[in-house]
């Protein structure tokens, strides 16, 4: 999969509930935290916004500002991938 750019969640991009592609991760719903309530640790029902790393937007339809490497600016965003720091895509979730 070829990606056009990554975005970052930051404080002000409170998704507050998501559903996991079944076909690439067991389906589960998580829950994104604005940066600054974020403890440093996940649980079962929340996955924060340290721990997942790289985001990538595609199918935009709402919007959520965001922080990429050059500043931060408002995208469209319904479904986004997980990758590592290589850049090898590994979760796939979708806004509901």
């Amino acid at each position: 999969m070829s990606y056009h750019y990554f975005l970052w969640l930051n404080k002000y991009a409170k998704i507050q509930r998501l559903e996991v592609d079944a076909s690439t991760f067991p389906t589960e719903i998580f829950t994104f935290l604005p940066l600054e309530l974020v403890p440093g640790r996940k649980d079962n029902n929340q996955f924060y916004t340290n721990v997942i790393g790289r985001l990538h937007s595609i199918s935009n339809i709402v919007i959520k500002q965001v922080e990429e490497h050059d500043g931060t600016k408002d995208v469209n965003m319904r479904e986004i991938y997980i990758t590592n720091d290589d850049g090898y895509y590994f979760f796939h979730f979708k806004l509901i």
